[in-house]
């Protein structure tokens, strides 16, 4: 993988990694694990609990049509599912987010989404035996903001949640909504200083604080994550 990019090719995947792709041209990444034989869990909304068309549009196919029966398993009422790679892909570029990486190469990957400065368990059967129990367990109800792919991918490599205000544990809040190339580009269009500041200033000033939001809500920086078993996790 290069400094800015995390693409590889299929013969480099890894039992236990975690992969992305990206839908809608790059609107956003989907995310989930590798657990080898070009199988793929993931975390979506339950096709049962969608309410609206743009749920639809945001939450990614598990299977297509002419793929096997065998590729789309999913426990009833839940939101996790395990697809071959092609489904998990949907004809996108592969990805492997990285873990442990410096602060400076955590600014360097200018889009969210990509990688996190926490450091992920060594052992791959780890990640993988949270995988497969939350296939069959759950991983609570999908929400794209507090708990959704990026989330279930980041605690079956690390084992860490957010903590609760409350004193509970969530599910955890990840960076992919910050991801979204339009949150940026939103924040420049609405922000009143684009009248009286030059354009580039104003990009300059709103990329630098969306790198530091991003590095701020990471979750090897914060201090409200604990470790927790998946045999322990709450299930909603």
């Amino acid at each position: 993988m290069g400094f800015l990019s995390n693409k590889i090719e299929r013969n480099e995947i890894k039992a236990g990694d975690h992969i992305y792709t990206y839908r809608v041209v790059f609107a956003y990444s989907h995310h989930g694990i590798y657990v080898g034989g070009k199988k793929v869990v993931h975390f979506t909304s339950d096709p049962e609990k969608r309410s609206s068309a743009s749920d639809d549009i945001i939450m990614s196919k598990t299977t297509s049509t002419t793929c096997k029966a065998d590729c789309g398993f999913r426990r009833r009422g839940s939101g996790v599912v395990i697809s071959c790679l092609n489904c998990f892909l949907q004809n996108g570029d592969l990805y492997r987010f990285e873990y442990g990486v410096s602060k400076a190469e955590f600014f360097a990957k200018v889009r969210g989404g990509s990688c996190t400065t926490a450091t992920s368990d060594d052992e791959a059967d780890t990640v993988i035996h949270r995988a497969m129990y939350l296939l069959h367990n759950g991983f609570g109800n999908y929400d794209v903001f507090r708990n959704n792919c990026e989330d279930f991918a980041l605690y079956c490599k690390t084992g860490l949640l957010i903590v609760e205000k409350e004193g509970g544990s969530g599910s955890g809040r990840s960076g992919q909504i910050s991801s979204v190339l339009g949150v940026p580009v939103a924040a420049i269009l609405s922000s009143p200083l684009k009248f009286v500041i030059p354009t580039p200033v104003v990009v300059t000033v709103t990329a630098g604080m969306y790198c530091i939001t991003r590095y701020a809500t990471d979750i090897g920086v914060r201090d409200d994550v604990v470790k927790v078993n998946v045999e322990d996790l709450q299930q909603k």
